[in-house]
């Protein structure tokens, strides 16, 4: 009985493609950064995401958690906008799991609306469910969180300011 569990678990974090979904991970954060005076790349965010995909999310809305889960095409469109100010997503830490055509990363990810300032504005953690049909990695669900101030327990531990994507 433990030899087939222990072959499940294996199976479950085997590295099924890995560097292709490194590289969209890491994609996803980029194309959600941009400049001052510029927009987030929209169609990198349209090839990155499934036709029905998700987006949902937790952030903190006069001192309390507001949970809001839109279809990802609704949160694509509210990104396509020119922005008068920066903003910039760091990633400092990702843990994947992956099994043939599934994958299941959580990346703790700062924000800053200038990418040389020391602290960030913000950090979340997101966990994000892949999905690989013979056509590369599409992000099917993309969960985050946004603590309160000062809550900083995030399952996910990095180094300030040193992005890997």
């Amino acid at each position: 009985m433990l030899i087939p569990a222990i072959i499940a678990t294996a199976a479950l974090t085997a590295p099924a493609d890995t560097p292709a979904l490194q590289r969209q991970v890491s994609s996803l954060w980029q194309s959600l950064s941009n400049a001052p005076q510029s927009k987030p790349d929209i169609a990198m965010l349209n090839q990155i995401f499934a036709d029905d995909a998700i987006v949902a999310g937790i952030r903190q809305k006069e001192g309390q958690p507001d949970l809001k889960v839109q279809p990802a095409s609704d949160f694509i469109a509210s990104q396509d906008r020119i922005k008068p100010y920066g903003f910039y997503e760091c990633e400092i830490a990702r843990e994947m799991r992956v099994t043939e055509g599934f994958a299941t990363v959580l990346s703790l990810v700062e924000s800053r609306r200038d990418p040389t300032q020391k602290d960030a504005d913000f950090t979340g953690i997101n966990s994000m469910q892949w999905g690989n049909t013979g056509n590369g990695w599409q992000l099917v669900s993309l969960y985050y969180y946004l603590p309160a101030a000062g809550h900083n327990n995030m399952l996910l531990s990095g180094t300030p300011g040193q992005c890997i994507n």
